[in-house]
């Protein structure tokens, strides 16, 4: 039996629990143009408050955490998860980078660095 099959066999126990059994945070990666790209990336549920990005040795993360507790007068049922991205990108304006989170999609705006031509002075 492969794995997606073993997978399959429990998603009707996962999909009760409102859980996907295989987490993923659906991206789309645009080429605005030369020097600009969006990323989109699709966070559902979660708010601003509970995602953050970070580009660093040039990846960029992208992290999206919930926790639910619900009570009732019997039983306390809490429940967490997190959804991970890490994109490869080369040269990028950390000071550039931007990000909006609105009706479940975050929008991220990167520009690669300027390229400026350095003058060697000659003794």
């Amino acid at each position: 039996m492969s794995l997606i099959t073993e997978m399959n066999c429990f998603a009707p126990i996962l999909n009760s629990l409102n859980m996907d059994p295989i987490n993923k945070m659906l991206i789309d990666i645009s080429k605005l143009n030369e020097s600009e790209y969006l990323i989109e990336a699709n966070l559902a549920g979660f708010s601003k408050e509970n995602v953050s990005i970070e580009y660093k040795d040039n990846i960029l993360t992208i992290t999206a955490k919930k926790e639910i507790k619900k009570e009732s007068k019997y039983l306390l049922n809490e429940r967490s998860g997190e959804l991970k991205r890490n994109i490869y990108f080369e040269e990028l304006d950390e000071n550039s980078i931007k990000a909006k989170l609105e009706n479940g999609v975050l929008k991220v705006t990167l520009r690669k660095k300027e390229k400026v031509a350095k003058n060697i002075f000659i003794e």
